[in-house]
């Protein structure tokens, strides 16, 4: 599973930790559970299943065909719809974004890109 997640960055912390617990319902980081501040977490499966949890421990499945989160994200859908890969998109993003740009990182299953 890969995981992205935007928001405070103490409760993306705490979103990790519970991601690598497996998401037990009884263990859902207090702050998700706040309908304001949470931390948009999206996690893609192997079999490319995108499932995104947000201010409750039970999951959403995201079916769009792009999908951004965070800061800049209207931008890199907008750069997305026009062609760009999710990486040009970021990239776009953090160029007229100013709450983004601390460079691109990005992770792929084994064997690909």
């Amino acid at each position: 599973m890969l995981i992205g997640i935007s928001g405070p960055t103490v409760l993306a912390a705490q979103m990790f930790i519970w991601a690598e617990k497996g998401f037990p319902e009884e263990h859902i980081p207090a702050g998700q559970k706040d309908g304001d501040k949470f931390a948009r977490t999206m996690c893609i499966m192997p079999d490319r299943t995108i499932l995104m949890y947000e201010n409750s421990h039970t999951p959403w499945k995201n079916e769009q065909k792009i999908y951004a989160i965070g800061a800049g994200s209207e931008i890199a859908l907008g750069a997305m719809a026009f062609g760009a890969d999710a990486i040009q998109a970021v990239e776009i993003a953090s160029k007229y974004s100013p709450l983004c740009g601390q460079g691109v990182d990005f992770l792929t299953f084994e064997g690909e890109y």
